[in-house]
């Protein structure tokens, strides 16, 4: 029986191959394990109906045009948003960025020149002679991740990624809740203040009859002086609402 030897180049090849199988699954660092928070079971004045969907146009519920105006400008203009949505881009970039760099990449390079050139071949004359050069090359990398280190590099980026878009989400969050809860409050003041003045004017003219009937002895002073107490604490309010809707 004859035996046939492998040659060198084959066996180093095969050597190569060997190595990097047996490393190209390890990942420097051990993997990342999220941590677990101990919550209980049941949450105080829970209700066994569970919503699967949640209403994240919750400001719409208030039918109110002018809220969902004031909504859609504020986050749109809202300068912690931009910043947030920047960093989110930015982050993305980086992640793409870390994904490409476990795949091959290659550079292309080219170049054109047109030049001219006179020679003399004869007294008195010239002869010209244009020519035109091309190049080109191309050249080719891979890193193959032996260790893991671009592995363990996408996965910091996509996390880095993950928490700008929540950091995000709560930025938006801040700026719907500050608009809602500031035009609510404005909405509210203006209507109490219609209601005051709406009292305001029946008190008056209950003070005026009520006058009236002191005058002739019908009824003593002290409901006089309720009704002239009472139309004052009315007085009294209508200022604080005004400056409650001046300050939303």
């Amino acid at each position: 029986m004859v035996h046939k030897r492998l040659p060198r180049i084959h066996i180093t090849l095969l050597a190569i191959a060997l190595f990097v199988s047996n490393f190209v699954g390890c990942a420097v660092g051990p993997d990342y394990e999220a941590p677990e928070f101990p919550l209980p079971d049941e949450f105080l004045n829970a209700t066994s109906e569970v919503k699967s969907e949640t209403n994240v146009t919750w400001w719409e519920n208030f039918q109110d045009p002018t809220l969902n105006d004031l909504i859609r400008s504020g986050v749109r203009e809202n300068l912690s948003v931009r910043q947030a949505l920047s960093r989110v881009n930015q982050s993305r970039a980086l992640a793409d960025q870390a994904f490409s760099e476990l795949l091959p990449g290659a550079i292309l390079n080219g170049s054109y020149t047109e030049a001219e050139q006179v020679a003399v071949r004869f007294p008195g004359g010239a002869n010209k002679f244009r020519f035109e050069v091309y190049t080109g090359s191309i050249d080719a990398s891979w890193e193959i991740d032996i260790f893991g280190r671009l592995r363990r590099q996408l996965e910091s980026k996509n996390a880095e990624f993950d928490a700008e878009v929540a950091d995000l989400q709560d930025a938006i969050r801040l700026v719907l809740s500050d608009i809602a809860e500031s035009y609510i409050r404005l909405r509210t003041a203006q209507s109490q203040r219609k209601i005051s003045e709406t009292n305001l004017d029946l008190q008056q003219n209950s003070l005026n009859v009520i006058q009236a009937r002191f005058d002739l002895g019908v009824v003593s002073e002290l409901d006089l002086l309720r009704a002239k107490t009472q139309l004052s604490s009315t007085q009294a309010l209508i200022p604080t609402y005004v400056a409650e809707e001046k300050r939303n």
